[in-house]
Formats: C-alpha cells, structure tokens, sequence
C-alpha cells in the first residue's frame, strides 16, 4: 500500500520551494522590491557581526584564515572564468549576427510610432530562437573545454613520461665507473688498492641502481629490494642521502610506511589470536559435546562452544587479564569473536549444567524477582563480597572481604514465597503392574518464606563460592600444565567416555526402529597433549561392544593409548591425566588402586598425576572427539551405507577419520581384567574433595590425595597446601625387573612376550624333551597362560616359554599329605649358569635364561625364547634382540644343567626333566 502521508508532504515541500522560487523573481524584477531586499540582508549581517555570530578574517586562525582565502581564490576564478565566457559569447554574436533588414513597419514606426501595432508575440518566438542557440554555443563551448583540458592533461601526462624515460636513459647510460674515480682523483697520487676500492664502490652503485630500475613499477619490489640495500649500518655512517641519490628520497619514506603497516598487521594478528584462544578458554565457553553442535562458515566447520557468561563480562574480564598489554574496545571485542564461539540462546536446551550453579541461579534470580536483592546472578552476588575473585576472596580467608555480607533489601521476612530447584527424590513408578521405588532428579518446587530463603542463600554461598574456587583453579592449573610440559619427559592426557553411540541402517522397518534390536558400542576418546615447538593434541577413540564404564573398562581403554605413547615417547617420566570426576568411573577406591598399581606398571614412568575438575565443569576436547566421529558415522549412514554392527563402524570411521587413531577393545580383553582388584579395599574417607593425586616410583605403595592440584609440591611429598591424605595399596611389591616383565605380557606378538629387550644376539635353539617334562607333572599344576595375563593378543605367539598340559599316569596315587613341599631351596648361582626363572606376581610363567652378572642377590639374566614345539621336543631360540633383565634372587627357581648343542644351533638340556618340572609352580 503507497504511504499517501508520505507523498503529499513530499508533495508540499515542493509547492513551497516553487512558491519562495517565483517570490525571489518577482522581487528581482521590481527595481524598489530588489532594493529594499538588499538593504534588509546588509542590515541582517551587520547584526550577526555585531552579535560574534559572524567573525572577521582577522579574528580567525592562520588555518581558517588560508581556508578562506583559498575559497575567495577560487571564488574569483570561477567569477572571472564566467564573465570571460560571457563576454566571448557576445562578441561572437555581435560578429557572427547580420544586421537586421528594414521592413516596412519600421518605416511606419519611425514616421508614426503610435499606429504599429501590438507585437509582443512575435517578439517573444525570436526571443526564444536566440536563447536556444545561445545554449547551444554554450554547449559546444563547454565541449571545447573539456576536450581542451583533456589534451592538455596528456600533453602534461606524455612530456613527464618522455623527462622519465629520458633521464633513465641518462642514468643508464652515463660515464663509466672508472670515469668517474678518475675524475673524483684527479690531480692526486693514489695507489692501486686505494683506485680499486673506488672503483668496487662505484660498480656496486651502479649495478643497484640498474638493479632498481630493472624492476620496473612495481612498489612493493621497490620497497622490498630496499630493505634489503639499506639498514642500520648506512644510518650509523650517516650516507642516507647517498642511497637517496640511487633510489630517491620518496622510495625511502614509503618503506618506512611499509615497516609501521607491517607492525600494525602483527599486532593485530597477534590481538586476534589472543581474544580468540582467550573465547576458546574452557572457563569462558564450554565445547558442545553433541554431534549436531556444528557450525561452518566460508566451508570451515567447527564444533560449536557456548558463551559462559555475556559479553561485556567476559569483556571486563579479558580487560582486567590484559590490562597492559592490549587496550581494546568493546566494541572491537565482539567483532573478533569467532563465529563457532556462539551466544546461547533460549532455542537451545541446555543438558550438560552443573546442579550447584544451576540451583543457585535458579535461588538468586526467584529472589531478584522477589526485590530482596539487586543482583541478577550467582557471581555478581560473590563479587559484592568479594574484592577480587581471587582463590582466597571465594574461599573466605581473604584479610580484606571476609566479613564482607550480602546486602538486602526490605522484605516481609514472614511472608510466603517460593522457588524451584534440582533435587534428588524417591518416585515410585509402576512397571507392569509393580510398585518399585528409584531415585530420580527432578526440578522441585520448594516452599518457603521470604526469611528462609534470605537465611537458605547466605549458607550456600560458601559452597557456592568455593565451588566457582576450585573450578577456576582447575581450569588454571591445567592449562598451566600445557604450557610448561617438558618436550622429551612430560605430556598431559585428557581422557573421558563418550555417549555409547547406536547402530543405524540407512532404511529401517518399524519394528526395528522401535525395537531394541540395534547394538550399542562404546567410545572411550582421548586426547594426548605433548609439546613440541608448540602444544601438539593428538586424538583417540577406543571402541568395544562392552559398555561398562568402570575403572576395569578405563584401564582396558587406556592400553593401546599406552602403547602408542610409549612407542613415540620412549624417555617419558611424567604423565599428567585429566578427566572430569564422576565417582563410578574415574574416582574411586577401585581407581585409586588400578592408578597406583596397573597403569603405572604398564606406563613406565617415575610419576603420575591425575586431576579432576570440579563437578559439573569436565567438558573439554574429548567431548569434540566423540561429536566428530558420531557426526562422521550418521553423515555414511545419511548417504546410504548401513552401519548395522561393531566391525562396520570402525571400517568406516577409519576411512572417514583419518586424523583420529581408532582402537578396538574385545570384551575379554575386558572381563578377564575383573580379578585384579581386591574385594577389600577400603574407601577413602573425603574421596568427593580429591582433585588431583599423585603416584611416585619411590613410593609405590601410596597414593597422595590433594583437594586442589598444587603447582609447587612435588609428588613424593605431602602437600603444604591442599594434602587430604594418602591411600595405601595393598599387597604390592614391585621390583624393577616384575615391571619390565608384566610389561612385555600386553604386548601382542612374539617377539615382545618375554621381559624388555634390550641388546641384539645371534639367534640359537634351545630344545628340551616334551614327554620327559610332561609325563610325571600332575595336571593340577599345569601351566597354561591365561588371557588374563596377555590380553592384548589372543595369538599363539603370546604362549609360555614352557607349559605342562599333559597329565601323568601315577597322579591318582599321590595324596596331598604324602605330596612333597614345592618350595624352592636356597641356592647360589654363579656367571653363565643356565636357570629356571618364576615371576611371583605371574606364578604360571617361567623362563629359561643364562645368568651374565651377579649383584648381590640381584641376578643379570638373558632370557631364551621358545619357538613352536615339534614332535617330541620344546624348541628355544634366542632373540633377536637380547632380553636382558635384573631378576631377584627369590624368583630363580633351579639351576639348569648346560644344554648340548644340536644342528642349526639348537640345544637340548640333559638334566633331570623330572627334578627340573617339580620345581615348576
């Protein structure tokens, strides 16, 4: 619809200009109305000066002054420049017009001017003739001009090319060098050398300057080739104006314009990386962990992160961190936010929040609502008692605020009102027909008065506060971490499990759309932090068809991780993990133990850390691994393949993630590892204020706990600032030697499944009878290795050196009284004695190794390696690489006569099989 409001005032702007249009002419054309119109406006700019509102030429400044004066230049000439063209023109009409023939009414009108009759018509027409070719002379001389300034401009443009070209002719072609020195010589006594340097100085002037020219118009080569001719050394000898003469004083200045662009475009490269990797800070967004969390903008997609608080706080914040180093805007703040770093809105549902901090909006703004305090959210509250949000303000120990409180308003302390809140409650659901009671989280409505809210939100602040506490201090400490790892010892790895992700076709029947009948798979991701000219993170993804997510499953997910680490990193001694703390998976007795027991045996290093965050606050990295890969997997299936079980997704995401390692964990490798926790242990008391603990080769036994991770006690000590205790790990005596062992039982071909090797040796055999070893062994005693014990292969080649399966005719006549003690007697061995070795923690395994030193009872060995059986007999080989360990003297369980050597440089034992095989636990 046309706004008709809008035209017709359009419509009476216009009627008014022409109005005050035709008034100015008639005034123009009545000589007493012109008069007295001038004769007003002089008066009017006499007031005006008077008043100061129009001010003299002298009363102005010098810049005013020459503004002025510029303008009358100009006025003048364009005054002057009309008035010559006028004239022009009616001089040219004057010299080009006939003069006018007599017509008989002009006879008439000389004789009787007052019988010609009236004309006024004709008059007008040839009035009209003459403006209209007056206009057009104007044209033609406007077009004359015009093409006259144009030629002008290239005359100009053509004769400054031609001075150019020629004095570059001049320049190339001028005297020579020698010339020159000669003539700068000249009627002096020089030597050769002295003539010579002249001359290399004159040569190297020249060929810079044809240099220079050969490159043409280019200002940016100038420049460059510049920077490159002229420096520090040419301004301390004082012969800038020498290079002025080669490339010119105006090439000069532009290239320190240059240099100032260039530092302009690093510090505002340098300013951008700051602000983004400050938004990119897990204390001021958090990393959306769902697949779908994705943003893409010019063809870039990343996984989107969500503001933790507004802008102009975070604004205050990055203000208050960088207050001397980058002084910038507001506004210029959130221009540089990155585009995947998003507001969040109403639209999106939060499902990851921390229940204290939610509880504690939710109390702050019912009371904000209710007018009894002035703050809008929990931390604008902690900042009224607090003079900075410093760890000591939040944790009330600060000298300055501590007795600091909370200032209310007037309120009806008895005066009813309520509020919602997170709570965990007994609701009792029916399942086909059957009361059960379970625990839910709901969002309760609490009733209260005004007064138990007030008295309700001063005792949460201290939990509260401490709270915001650790989880800053955490957040710190780890990126703190990052920043300081050693290249070659130290590394940080963040580990979490990922939603179990659904198997999916690409075309479903109902009933297996909503049925139960697509498998789910679990993904344990990680992602491993080393330092090399830079923080390098590197990610992982294990995936099983066993969705346990207990500390038994963690350890097994975290294997192929270790070897990996261990295989790029073979001088690590410290390894710091993190991950956030819920008290089924990551913190409890059950990994306190594995922690101090399994993975630092498999690790190999002489420290651990683990750090939590603070509940609620653990999303990180990892939860972008897990998006990417399940984003990645429903992209195949929304393309038509089916990812129906377990092997078709790991084929498929490790085609379409090649920049993840995937790993695969069986569910043996899983189950077999339940025994290895005692049913035992007790519980640390205070396990949910553990934020970091700590594991030293020293102390291997002991687990130190600390309430927060601490930057400045080692791990052998207590803590000065945040000890809560120690937790004991029983029944674990480790020697250097068990560790090499219980190392080499995980990996997963042959020529690892023996203590760690070291040096290389030429390969031998070494035979021994099977029936010999066999036949008069009970089977009870059998040593068949477990998968427990290798369970990173389920091969062949991960079998015992030796092993006894064949059970003996006169086992049914032993009886346990009259069975002999298997224990091993106390002997002494001496250098190149052939032995029989038994590890205590893995009784079932033994090998045969010849003794190269002695240590007191500590026992240098070289361990042999079997080979598959033939008919009859048991076939060693020595390894390629020499395995070398330091074996106690308690784990040697015989000596071994000294084998005899065979064909191909086996060897077959003579000693006694039976004495040799009782002696076997």
């Amino acid at each position: 619809m046309v706004n008709t409001k809008e035209k017709s005032s359009d419509k009476r702007r216009k009627q008014k200009r022409e109005s005050e249009q035709r008034k100015r002419e008639r005034i123009r054309l009545d000589p007493h109305l012109y008069e007295e119109a001038k004769r007003k406006e002089r008066e009017r700019y006499h007031q005006r000066k008077n008043a100061g509102k129009i001010k003299t030429i002298n009363e102005r400044n010098d810049r005013e002054k020459r503004q002025i004066r510029k303008r009358w230049r100009q006025t003048s000439s364009e005054y002057r420049k009309k008035r010559r063209t006028q004239e022009n023109l009616n001089r040219f009409l004057e010299e080009t017009t006939p003069p006018s023939t007599p017509t008989r009414l002009d006879a008439l009108f000389n004789e009787h001017p007052a019988n010609i009759p009236g004309s006024s018509g004709r008059s007008a027409a040839g009035r009209k003739r003459v403006l209209r070719k007056r206009s057009q002379t104007v044209r033609k001389l406007k077009n004359v001009q015009k093409e006259r300034d144009m030629y002008r401009r290239k005359a100009i443009r053509y004769k400054t090319k031609y001075y150019r070209m020629k004095s570059q002719s001049i320049k190339i072609n001028r005297e020579s060098p020698r010339i020159k020195v000669a003539e700068l010589t000249k009627g002096q006594k020089i030597s050769k050398e002295v003539r010579r340097q002249l001359v290399f100085g004159e040569v190297l002037k020249t060929q810079l300057q044809q240099n220079f020219i050969e490159l043409g118009y280019s200002a940016k080569k100038k420049r460059k080739f510049i920077e490159h001719t002229s420096g520090n050394v040419i301004k301390k000898y004082r012969l800038i104006n020498e290079t002025k003469k080669i490339f010119g004083s105006h090439k000069i200045q532009k290239n320190k314009a240059s240099e100032r662009i260039n530092e302009t475009k690093v510090k505002r490269s340098n300013l951008i990386t700051v602000v983004r990797k400050f938004y990119e800070r897990d204390d001021n967004s958090r990393m959306c962990p769902g697949k779908k969390d994705t943003i893409t903008v010019k063809k870039c997609k990343k996984q989107k992160r969500y503001l933790s608080n507004s802008l102009r706080a975070l604004y205050e914040k990055f203000a208050l961190e960088n207050l001397d180093l980058y002084k910038i805007s507001y506004a210029t703040f959130c221009k540089l936010r990155p585009f995947w770093v998003v507001i969040p809105t109403a639209a999106k549902r939060e499902t990851c929040l921390c229940m204290i901090h939610e509880n504690m909006l939710l109390l702050v703004t019912k009371m904000k609502l209710l007018q009894i305090i002035d703050e809008s959210n929990p931390e604008a509250v902690c900042r009224t008692i607090c003079c900075d949000m410093r760890r000591e303000c939040l944790e009330r120990i600060c000298e300055t605020c501590k007795h600091k409180q909370v200032i209310f308003k007037t309120y009806q302390e008895n005066e009813d009102s309520s509020y919602k809140k997170w709570v965990l409650k007994n609701v009792v659901i029916n399942i086909k027909g059957v009361e059960k009671n379970c625990k839910k989280i709901l969002k309760d409505e609490i009733k209260c008065t005004k007064g138990e809210m007030v008295k309700l939100l001063i005792g949460s602040l201290p939990k509260f506060m401490n709270h915001i506490s650790n989880m800053n201090h955490q957040f710190k400490m780890i990126q703190d971490l990052k920043k300081k790892l050693n290249p070659e010892t130290e590394t940080v790895i963040h580990v979490d499990f990922s939603e179990n992700y659904t198997c999916k076709y690409f075309r479903e029947v109902q009933s297996a759309h909503f049925g139960g009948s697509k498998p789910q798979i679990s993904m344990h991701t990680v992602v491993w932090y080393r330092k090399l000219d830079e923080i390098k993170p590197e990610s992982f993804c294990t995936f099983s068809k066993n969705l346990r997510h207990d500390p038994i499953a963690i350890i097994a997910h975290l294997l192929p991780l270790v070897r990996t680490i261990r295989k790029k990193m073979p001088s690590l001694k410290r390894v710091h993990f993190c991950s956030d703390g819920p008290s089924t998976q990551y913190k409890n007795k059950s990994m306190f133990y594995l922690i101090g027991s399994k993975l630092a045996e498999i690790l190999e290093v002489n420290e651990i850390s683990w750090n939590y965050f603070e509940s609620g606050h653990g999303k990180g990295a990892v939860d972008g691994v897990g998006g990417c890969l399940k984003r990645s997997a429903d992209r195949l299936v929304a393309c038509g393949y089916d990812v129906p079980n377990f092997e078709q997704l790991i084929f498929h995401l490790k085609e379409s993630c090649s920049g993840i390692q995937i790993e695969c964990v069986s569910e043996e490798q899983i189950d077999n590892l339940n025994q290895i926790v005692p049913n035992n242990l007790k519980p640390f008391k205070g396990t949910m204020q553990v934020h970091q603990l700590c594991w030293s080769i020293e102390n291997p036994n002991c687990l130190r706990l600390r309430r927060l991770s601490c930057p400045d006690c080692s791990f052998q000590m207590n803590c000065e600032h945040y000890e809560l205790g120690q937790f004991t790990i029983p029944n674990l005596h480790r020697t250097f030697s068990e560790e090499l062992n219980d190392t080499n039982m995980y990996s997963s071909d042959l020529a690892n499944n023996l203590p760690s090797t070291h040096f290389m040796k030429e390969g031998n055999l070494l035979e021994i009878p099977e029936n010999s070893c066999t036949q008069s062994f009970p089977q009870k005693f059998a040593a068949k290795l477990r998968y427990a014990d290798v369970y990173s292969s389920d091969s062949e080649d991960d079998q015992p050196l030796i092993r006894f399966t064949n059970q003996p005719d006169f086992v049914e006549s032993l009886e346990p009284e009259n069975q002999e003690s298997l224990e091993p007697e106390k002997q002494f061995f001496e250098k190149d004695d052939f032995v029989l070795v038994e590890w205590p923690k893995y009784s079932r395994i033994h090998y045969i190794g010849q003794v190269n030193a002695i240590h007191g009872a500590i026992y240098e060995i070289t361990f042999m390696r079997r080979v598959s059986s033939t008919k009859n007999n048991l076939i060693f080989i020595w390894p390629q690489e020499e395995d070398l360990s330091e074996v106690n003297s308690n784990c040697i369980i015989k000596k071994v006569a000294s084998p005899q050597v065979l064909r191909r440089n086996r060897f077959l034992f003579k000693d006694d099989p039976i004495l040799m095989c009782n002696t076997l636990k």
